[in-house]
C-alpha cells in the first residue's frame, strides 16, 4: 500500500463502496488518503512514519433481511 497514490486508493475505495458485507475498511499508507464523501472516518492516527485510517461506509446499503416496522 506504500506504493498506492491518490488514484490508487479512490480505484481501490470505488471497488469496496456499496457492498453490504463491508462495515470497516483499516488503510495503512505513508500519508494521507483522499477521502471521498461516501466513507466516515473512524480514526486516523499515525504511528511513527505510517498512518493507520478506519473508515466505515456513510449511506450504508439497506439489509434486505431488515424487517419494516407495522
Amino acid at each position: 500500500p506504500y506504493g498506492f497514490d491518490g488514484e490508487a486508493w479512490r480505484e481501490l475505495l470505488d471497488a469496496l463502496a456499496g457492498h453490504r458485507e463491508v462495515e470497516l475498511v483499516v488503510l495503512e499508507s505513508d500519508e494521507e488518503i483522499p477521502i471521498d464523501p461516501r466513507w466516515d472516518v473512524v480514526r486516523m492516527k499515525w504511528y511513527g512514519g505510517t498512518l493507520l485510517t478506519i473508515l466505515q461506509p456513510s449511506n450504508p446499503p439497506p439489509d434486505d433481511q431488515q424487517l419494516e416496522p407495522t
